[in-house]
């Protein structure tokens, strides 16, 4: 089957631009919390994964229960931990309780 693109040269490279520029983003994100002694976190797969900044890397599975969805418990353990970094508590914080 052959499927002709509707999208134009010019929009294939800006959507080329904007990759780039959103992994170069993250990639100072991450950067500057290793440079400030906090964790970087991911969500894959249900799950979120914190790389520690001595390199340890936790992995916390959602558990969430049917009238809650993952995505939402991720978000809310993400801001969680958010506002413990924000409190000055990074370094307390148990991340592995979360």
């Amino acid at each position: 089957m052959n499927v002709k693109s509707k999208l134009k040269p010019e929009t294939y490279k800006r959507l080329a631009e904007f990759e780039r520029i959103g992994r170069n983003a993250v990639r100072k994100a991450r950067e500057e919390n290793r440079r400030l002694g906090l964790p970087n976190v991911d969500g894959r797969d249900g799950k979120l994964i914190f790389e520690m900044p001595d390199g340890k890397i936790i992995v916390k599975e959602i558990q969430s229960d049917k009238s809650e969805s993952a995505t939402k418990k991720l978000v809310e353990m993400a801001r969680q931990a958010r506002r413990e970094i924000a409190g000055g508590k990074a370094e307390e914080m148990d991340y592995e309780k979360l």
